[in-house]
């Protein structure tokens, strides 16, 4: 009986250290797939950019789209589902516009303008992965008829502004993942020091408390 006990608690303790070292397997695959200098991300001449990623393109029509920035195309690892309020709906600068999801989370985006929803990106709802692959132009996410314009762009960020902008956002991303890395893999820490380079998709490797924290710090309305 001794025997059996001492042999199950063996096979136990196989399983677990197996399922540790896939998990272990998995943060290091992501890990040594790409890596992303601060000149790897876009910022098209022309559009406006809010300090919680999201982007405004301004259009002919008096109307404007609305996106994830890049920074968020390429940190965020694979995406599931995009949820975005129906059209006709009315938003104010720093309400809830659309959520991506990832894996049974979320992160919320607040629209960067006031005014009302005349369209949503069905193509993107069908196939959320073309804001990875296409942020600013096939990746658009919804059409708003803004309010005020004029007065609202002065909060946003545009042209050199928005690359400045960027790169201190770079760098306190660097920061964020730098304290939140060595409880996951002591790989992703030394990598961000050596070249001060961002691992594509890195999000994706860690957990809900992880995805929390980013949330507060780079995603949620504070006025």
């Amino acid at each position: 009986m001794v025997a059996l006990f001492v042999i199950a608690t063996i096979l136990v303790c196989l399983m677990i250290d197996y399922f540790v070292q896939r998990a272990e397997r998995k943060r290091e695959a992501l890990i040594r797939e790409v890596v992303l200098s601060p000149d790897s991300f876009i910022l098209p001449r022309g559009y406006f950019f809010s300090k919680f990623h999201t982007w405004i393109e301004l259009l002919f029509s008096g109307k404007i789209y609305i996106g994830v920035d890049d920074f968020i195309a390429k940190v965020l690892g694979r995406v599931d589902s995009i949820e975005v309020l129906p059209v006709g709906e009315r938003v104010k600068s720093g309400d809830a516009l659309f959520k991506i999801r990832q894996d049974g989370r979320e992160l919320t985006f607040c629209s960067p303008i006031s005014g009302k929803i005349t369209a949503v990106n069905t193509e993107v709802l069908e196939r959320p992965s073309e804001i990875l692959e296409d942020p600013y132009l096939k990746g658009w996410i919804v059409m708003i008829e803004p309010d005020d314009i004029a007065v609202e762009l002065k909060n946003l960020f545009v042209g050199s502004e928005a690359s400045r902008w960027l790169r201190s956002e770079l760098k306190r991303f660097r920061e964020f993942i730098s304290r939140e890395a060595p409880r996951f893999s002591p790989t992703v820490e030394p990598t961000l020091a050596d070249g001060g380079l961002i691992i594509k998709g890195v999000l994706e490797g860690f957990d809900n408390d992880v995805w929390e924290k980013f949330k507060r710090e780079f995603i949620e309305f504070k006025n």
